[in-house]
């Protein structure tokens, strides 16, 4: 039964059936009057004269069609609620403010009264103006619903905007949310090239795809933020100049898109805001873009309220995120669902870069490392993870560490016991499906859990104290071994090397490398560090040797293993296994007279001179120590070059 009998009932039904005619006659000149009226409004006639008279006409026609349904007799309420649940979506999405719809009921009802014999039809206007106000209950009904939406998305984004890992996964999370409210037809992300021309690198939304490839890959639509060309001075190059959002009410109306009009009217977009990526007084890291399938789009008070708290949102992530990895160049949207698609075959292949003891001169075990074939090009992983989600690092590490167990015993049924060491995000330490998987490709592959070590970056947020052990703890259980990587590029505690279960630790590949222009100030650097991981109870690698005599460097250093292009670049599995068998096992005698071998002597005895003038009662009775006799202990055994002198 109807809540409001008195209005949509048999009795309305009666006293509206004598108002059809009348307002059949004057309902042409009744909308002419409102919107007449409703464009002396500064807000209304904003909206309007936007429109094309094309539009205008279209509106007024609706306008006179709405009537006609209000007025029917046989109009039920749930008919009516669902009808102006719409109508109000559509005004709220256009930036028609409730304020202003109040205000154009009233004006409105006027405009028919002034038209109607109030003395033969007063009931059926009472009753037409009931339902007036019945319909402006509903549409704001609608405002409040499109606004509890908008405050979701901000909250979702609020909670992802501290949590994100990467650029890729703070851009996908956000469009995926925004396309979910109503009013946002489309959404893409991007960034400008080298020339200044926008590379979008995320899109959401129907039709986003195909609107998105024409502005990529056509000269015609390509946009750039250089106010100098006639394509910057759209909404995306003024965003970018600027730092605020830009508006396109109209696109069909507005001059300064003209370029694009056909492809919007093609995909149906009427109204865009671009929304600069940046925190206050810095420049933008990226540009958002909305777009709408009305005009007035992302206008309105809340619209508005909504686009400054997201630009808000997002500039602060971006500046964490870009804090924590750094800025990449941006990856066109097309390329990057390429590689995303890639990594999910047997386009993603690992090579194997062996890592050298240097007290044995075996190949104790082997780096993993992604590579990625697309169209004849060989990527490395600096050329594609910057395109990767969360989801996406864990199908190569799934995929990853499959392939390496399985070379290795491949390796092994050849003769060779070599162990595998596996890059893991710090964020796998909290997903569970990176144990899993961890575990199984053991399981499969019957691998001594052992001979697994799992690498983490210094650079990467691990999870600290208790919390942080017991993460660790999950993988430790299994058996594997954990490495530290790249120590001494990143500003982590020592707190962290001390507490977390790390077996090993690896240098950073730039403080190893940087000894042509520094070599004394590296080589004492390598050598300290070393002496932190042995006094912490762990092994040090060298990551970059890139010569012979850095080796025999390291090796006086006390370093235990060593990797880079001094010993053997990544290869393929087949290829390492044909390194193996023609490579002599033996480490070549030490160059004397090699600086890099002098340099590490001399510091060795600086440090040993040291030690005797600040502690003499930890050395009394021994014999004065000399440039030529210098010697260093690892792990308790002192280190002779190949004649049985101590090195």
């Amino acid at each position: 039964m109807e809540k409001h009998s008195e209005l949509y009932g048999p009795q309305a039904q009666t006293v509206l059936q004598s108002l059809a005619n009348t307002l059949e006659r004057v309902l042409s000149e009744a909308v002419d009057d409102f919107y007449d009226k409703l464009i002396q409004l500064e807000a209304a006639k904003r909206m309007l004269d936007i429109l094309s008279c094309d539009e205008r006409l279209s509106l007024k026609t609706q306008q006179a069609r709405n009537l006609r349904f209000l007025a029917d007799p046989a109009l039920t309420e749930h008919m009516h609620r669902e009808t102006a649940l719409h109508v109000g979506r559509v005004h709220a999405m256009v930036g028609l403010d409730k304020e202003d719809l109040v205000r154009s009921r009233s004006v409105l009802i006027g405009a028919i009264q002034s038209r109607v014999d109030m003395s033969m039809h007063g009931a059926a206007i009472a009753i037409l103006g009931r339902r007036l106000t019945m319909d402006l209950a509903y549409q704001i009904e609608s405002y409040e619903t499109l606004q509890l939406a908008r405050q979701h998305a901000l909250l979702q984004i609020t909670e992802f905007a501290w949590s994100a890992e990467n650029y890729t996964d703070l851009i996908q999370r956000c469009g995926r949310v925004l396309v979910e409210l109503v009013e946002v037809a489309a959404c893409a992300i991007g960034r400008p090239d080298a020339e200044g021309t926008l590379r979008f690198e995320a899109a959401y939304g129907q039709g986003a795809e195909h609107y998105l490839a024409a502005l990529s890959s056509k000269e015609e639509y390509r946009i750039s933020i250089h106010e100098s060309e006639p394509s910057g001075r759209g909404p995306t190059g003024r965003s970018w100049r600027s730092g605020k959002p830009e508006r396109i009410r109209n696109m069909q109306t507005d001059p300064d898109v003209e370029r694009w009009q056909r492809l919007a009217r093609d995909e149906g977009i009427r109204s865009s805001v671009a929304i600069p990526i940046r925190t206050p007084g810095h420049f933008p890291v990226a540009i958002l873009s909305l777009y709408n399938r009305l005009p007035g789009g992302f206008c309105g008070a809340n619209q508005r309220a909504f686009v400054d708290l997201l630009q808000t949102l997002l500039g602060f992530a971006a500046a964490r995120v870009q804090a924590a990895e750094g800025v990449g160049r941006p990856i066109p949207y097309g390329q990057r669902q390429r590689w995303v698609s890639l990594i999910r075959t047997d386009a993603l292949q690992m090579h194997y870069q062996p890592i050298l003891d240097l007290i044995t001169g075996s190949v104790s075990k082997v780096e993993v490392l992604a590579r990625l074939h697309d169209m004849g090009r060989v990527l490395t992983p600096g050329d594609f993870f910057s395109v990767l989600s969360t989801d996406d690092f864990f199908a190569i590490f799934a995929r990853g560490i499959k392939q390496a167990l399985a070379q290795r015993n491949r390796w092994l049924n050849a003769g060779f016991d070599i162990g595998i060491a596996i890059n893991l995000p710090s964020f796998a330490l909290g997903d569970e499906r990176y144990l899993q998987a961890t575990e199984a490709a053991l399981r499969e592959f019957a691998c001594p859990p052992q001979r697994l070590t799992l690498e983490v970056l210094e650079t990467e947020r691990v999870p600290a104290g208790l919390e942080g052990r017991d993460e660790f703890g999950k993988f430790k259980a299994l058996g594997i071994l954990f490495a530290e990587d790249d120590l001494g590029s990143g500003h982590s505690s020592l707190a962290r090397l001390r507490d977390l279960p790390f077996d090993l630790v690896k240098i950073d590949r730039a403080i190893v490398g940087d000894a042509g222009a520094d070599a004394t100030s590296s080589l004492r650097f390598v050598y300290h560090l070393t002496r932190l991981g042995h006094s912490l109870g762990k092994s040090v690698i060298a990551e970059g040797v890139e010569d012979a005599d850095m080796l025999h460097a390291l090796r006086l250093l006390g370093v235990d293993l060593a990797q880079g292009y001094g010993i053997a670049q990544p290869m393929r599995g087949d290829q390492l296994l044909a390194w193996l068998r023609g490579r002599d096992r033996a480490i070549s005698p030490q160059p004397h007279d090699a600086p890099l071998v002098q340099l590490a002597r001399r510091l060795l005895w600086e440090e040993r001179v040291h030690l005797n003038v600040t502690q003499p009662s930890c050395t009394a009775g021994q014999p004065a120590v000399s440039e030529d006799t210098a010697s260093v202990s690892t792990g308790g055994t002192a280190l002779t070059d190949d004649s049985g002198r101590p090195m």
